[in-house]
């Protein structure tokens, strides 16, 4: 695995249960070039590509990257999702004591949604700016298709907060 961020390269690595089978750097991936032998049988993009000025240049390189029968994963926030879909999806028709432990939970875990909460509002506010670019289904399959992927399937996820997309190359 590629991660460009040192936290989740250590957290990989502290939890990785095959360290002969799995390898991870801690790198940039659009300046990695593997040869022939080294491509990737399947690579994950989890809530990364909205981040990045070029989102095509990067599915690129994975393409360019991945092997003929490949897969490509990724998950992906919605535009158009928010907190409150969220938590309205996560207690809507489950009986009382389903809902019961999830409040508990989350009281327990207080700390940790509200850092999530003070992400996600930045978060927002950097898209409001244009400085990140969430990009609907619409936008990602489309970007996809023109740098060679073709569509497996596309679904919501997350109380329909984050798109699933496989995809596979076309060559």
């Amino acid at each position: 695995g590629v991660d460009y961020s040192v936290q989740m390269f250590k957290t990989a690595s502290k939890n990785n249960p095959n360290k002969a089978r799995y390898h991870f750097l801690n790198e940039d991936i659009t300046t990695l070039h593997f040869s022939d032998l080294e491509k990737f049988d399947c690579v994950t993009a989890i809530n990364s590509l909205f981040l990045l000025s070029n989102t095509k240049s990067m599915l690129n390189v994975i393409r360019n990257n991945l092997n003929k029968r490949g897969l490509l994963i990724i998950v992906s926030p919605k535009p158009t999702g928010s907190f409150y879909q969220f938590v309205r999806a996560s207690f809507h028709e489950k009986p009382f004591i389903i809902k019961l432990k999830a409040i508990l939970r989350a009281f327990i875990n207080v700390h940790h949604i509200i850092n999530s909460l003070n992400l996600q509002r930045k978060l927002d506010e950097l898209n409001k700016k244009n400085i990140i670019n969430y990009t609907t289904l619409e936008e990602m399959c489309n970007n996809l298709t023109k740098v060679g992927f073709r569509i497996i399937r596309t679904t919501e996820i997350q109380a329909n907060q984050n798109w699933l997309i496989l995809a596979t190359p076309t060559n």
